[in-house]
């Protein structure tokens, strides 16, 4: 019978679960999607929201970035700040800025990939922060996959702005949980870090400033 070693895994190791993490929530919704991409000539249609803003805005954001069109825009209902309108949907976004890298005419035809993308960041960040709380990196990985393809990852799709969000959520959650160790750690080599009480408030400063930026999506739909 096979022992069960509970010894760390080395830091090689540890990126390579990541890694094949990442690979499985990515591939997993690649794998879902790429019929319908063969069946409609590399398009992703989602009827909703989707069709309906999320290609729009894609397109439309990639045209004002690409010609410097920060300004005031009259393609958005009857004219609207270009900047203040879209920064919630896609200029917070480091997908979105992946985009934009791309040759135009690709925009549409990559944001599938995106989304896989955003999947295979999920699950890779739930699992780093699940893996601190048990042995086995295998079922830090089916936490991570569950995570990633949960019933609100999967309702959502349509609000293809939704999955930034999920996709950096556990990065909140493991910063709550290392800076405090971090500082607890600092205490023991200079005390007079643990006797200042605007040192000992900093941690706390950082969650909550946090907070914000990545509920902000969520709270505000």
């Amino acid at each position: 019978m096979k022992q069960l070693s509970l010894r760390p895994l080395s830091w090689t190791e540890e990126q390579r679960n990541g890694l094949i993490a990442f690979l499985l929530g990515f591939g997993s919704l690649l794998l879902v999607l790429l019929p319908i991409l063969i069946a409609d000539g590399g398009y992703y249609i989602y009827y909703g929201d989707y069709n309906s803003q999320q290609i729009p805005f894609y397109q439309l954001a990639n045209d004002a970035v690409r010609t410097g069109s920060f300004g005031w825009n009259w393609y958005t209902d009857l004219g609207a700040n270009f900047i203040g309108s879209y920064s919630f949907y896609l200029l917070g976004s480091p997908f979105f800025w992946l985009s934009v890298l791309l040759p135009r005419s690709w925009v549409v035809f990559a944001m599938p990939f995106l989304l896989c993308l955003k999947h295979g960041v999920a699950a890779l960040t739930a699992y780093a922060y699940i893996r601190r709380f048990v042995r086995n990196p295998k079922a830090a990985m089916i936490g991570g996959m569950l995570y990633a393809f949960s019933g609100f990852q999967l309702f959502n799709i349509f609000f293809n702005h939704f999955q930034d969000v999920t996709a950096f959520f556990p990065l909140m959650l493991i910063m709550e949980i290392s800076i405090p160790a971090l500082l607890k750690m600092s205490t023991t080599v200079s005390p007079s870090i643990s006797s200042n009480p605007s040192a000992r408030k900093i941690p706390t400063l950082l969650i909550l400033s946090s907070v914000p930026v990545s509920a902000y999506p969520v709270i505000s739909c």
